[in-house]
C-alpha cells in the first residue's frame, strides 16, 4: 500500500506547462517550476492506494501529528486493509517525523504491519504524487470552481471517489519500470538499499508488482 499526504488550497495552481527535455532529466531543476499548492487557506488530505482499491480520503485542517497519524490514519484506514490482505501486506509511508514516532512504531508492531523502507526526500518515486496530480486537475476543472473551504472539501471528497480505479492501477503497475529507468532513483534508492542491507526488499516489491501486471495481462487475454 502506498500512502501520502498533500495540501490543497483555494489558490492552487494545477496548470501544466509543456517543455522539451532530454530523457532521464524530468526532475532536473531546469525542467521544473514552482507550484503554489500551499498558498492561502486549504485542507491537508491523506490517502492510500493499492491495486484494485483505495482508502477513503481523510481531510483535516490541522497539521498531521503522530497521535492523529496513529489514531486516524493507521487505526481507521491502514489496519483494515492489513486485516483483509493478511501477512503479504506491505505499507509504504514517508520518512516524515510524525510517521517515525515511537507510538507509531508501537502501533505498527502491534498490528503486525510491515513498513517498506523508503529513501528520504523521494516524492517522485511514490505513485501517490501522480494521484494527487490527478485530483488537483479534477478540482481545477470543476465548473464553477470551489470558492470557499467547505466547497473545496466537498470537491476533494467527490473527485477522489471519481478518479477511475484503472488509472490508479496503471500508475502503480508502471512504477517498477520507472524506478529502474530513473537515474536519480538509481543513485538514491539502490545505494540506500545496499548500504542498509535491504536489497531483497526492493526485489520483493518489484516482483510483486510485476506479478500483478502479469495477472492483469492474463485476465485481459482471457476476456
Amino acid at each position: 500500500m502506498f500512502s501520502d499526504d498533500s495540501r490543497f488550497s483555494l489558490q492552487s495552481d494545477f496548470h501544466r506547462t509543456l517543455i522539451w527535455r532530454v530523457p532521464g532529466t524530468r526532475y532536473h531543476q531546469e525542467n521544473t517550476i514552482e507550484r503554489h499548492r500551499y498558498g492561502g487557506a486549504g485542507w491537508l488530505v491523506w490517502g492510500e492506494i493499492i491495486l484494485g482499491s483505495r482508502t477513503d480520503l481523510h481531510v483535516q485542517s490541522v497539521t498531521m501529528t503522530c497521535h492523529i497519524y496513529r489514531d486516524v490514519i493507521l487505526e481507521k484506514h491502514v489496519r483494515l486493509f492489513r486485516g483483509a490482505m493478511g501477512a503479504e501486506f506491505l505499507f509504504m509511508d514517508e520518512n516524515a517525523r510524525p510517521h517515525r514516532a515511537n507510538i507509531v512504531d508501537e502501533c505498527l508492531q502491534s498490528e503486525d504491519i510491515t513498513r517498506m523502507d523508503w529513501p528520504a526526500y523521494s516524492p517522485d518515486l511514490n505513485p501517490m504524487e501522480h494521484v494527487w496530480d490527478m485530483l488537483g486537475r479534477r478540482i481545477a476543472a470543476r465548473q464553477p470552481p470551489p470558492t470557499c473551504l467547505p466547497e473545496l472539501r466537498r470537491a476533494l471528497l467527490d473527485e477522489w471517489c471519481n478518479i477511475p480505479q484503472d488509472q490508479i492501477d496503471n500508475m502503480i503497475l508502471r512504477m517498477p519500470r520507472r524506478w529502474v529507468r530513473d537515474e536519480d532513483y538509481e543513485s538514491r534508492y539502490y545505494r540506500s538499499l545496499r548500504s542498509t542491507g535491504q536489497w531483497d526488499l526492493r526485489h520483493f516489491v518489484m516482483a510483486s508488482l510485476d506479478a500483478a501486471l502479469a495477472i492483469c495481462n492474463v485476465d485481459s487475454m482471457e476476456r
